[in-house]
């Protein structure tokens, strides 16, 4: 004898099964940004966000011992003089290091320019810090796929002038001095010539590590102070012959200045 079930039976069954496996899915937070990030989480829900803060950074421009002044007369180790009358840099990839790990700022850009007093960073999560690495020029993912055109101008990888991005496929420049230089063999300070390290592209991204303890909260204004010392740039280098370079134009040049590039920035 077959027993007949109602069709009304059948679907309020069903429709109790859906029920009951939906319920079944484990709740937590799916979001891996939040703190209490659950990886076995199926059913979103009570995600957990650390506070943040904004991070200064006092930019001290130095020459040796003495102040960095943009136009002045300072002397190569050699005895060439020259000067500096622009520079700029490109830092990303912030890092900060503490004893349970690392977190990563994601997607913050600095166009630092050398006549500025400084730079802030945003979103920094509160915590106790042991130090801080971060790239001087521009990650490779961003360097090649973003234009400056495709950014306002108040953007860190918005159009600058002087220009910090090449117009052929090498993306942006990472660090720029413009300035003069005196070739004379005997030097008279008369500046008679161009001083010019553009550098960029990928095979040229440095990083630089900082060992310092320091603390970020939401309630505090916290400043690092971090020095660029011009001198050691050029540390190595017979700036007379030697003081232009675009990157891939003379690439001997640039493969000298280059590992002088993260020895210039210190945190006292």
């Amino acid at each position: 004898m077959k027993i007949r079930i109602p069709r009304l039976t059948l679907l309020t069954f069903s429709l109790f099964l859906v029920s009951a496996l939906g319920a079944c899915k484990k709740e937590g937070c799916t979001d891996p940004a939040a703190l209490n990030y659950d990886a076995l989480a199926q059913r979103d829900c009570c995600c957990e966000y650390a506070s943040t803060a904004t991070l200064s950074f006092k930019v001290n421009p130095e020459f040796g011992n003495s102040p960095f002044e943009f136009g002045k007369t300072f002397y190569h180790n050699s005895g060439t003089p020259f000067k500096i009358n622009f520079s700029a840099f490109y830092f990303s990839g912030f890092v900060f290091l503490s004893d349970t790990g690392e977190v990563l700022l994601k997607d913050q850009y600095v166009y630092y320019r050398g006549d500025s007093s400084g730079f802030q960073l945003t979103d920094v999560p509160s915590g106790q810090y042991t130090g801080l690495r971060f790239f001087i020029g521009i990650d490779s993912l961003a360097n090649y796929s973003n234009l400056p055109a495709q950014y306002e101008a108040s953007h860190a990888l918005g159009p600058k002038t002087p220009l910090m991005h090449w117009s052929w496929n090498a993306g942006y420049i990472f660090l720029r001095f413009d300035g003069e230089v005196d070739t004379s063999l005997v030097p008279d300070d008369i500046m008679d010539d161009a001083l010019s390290f553009h550098i960029g592209t990928n095979k040229y991204l440095s990083s630089v590590t900082f060992n310092k303890s320091f603390s970020v909260n939401e309630n505090t204004q916290q400043v690092l102070n971090l020095s660029i010392d011009y001198e050691q740039f050029f540390e190595g280098i017979a700036l007379r012959n030697n003081h232009v370079t675009h990157t891939s134009d003379f690439p001997d040049l640039t493969n000298k200045f280059w590992p002088n590039i993260s020895k210039a920035f210190s945190m006292p």
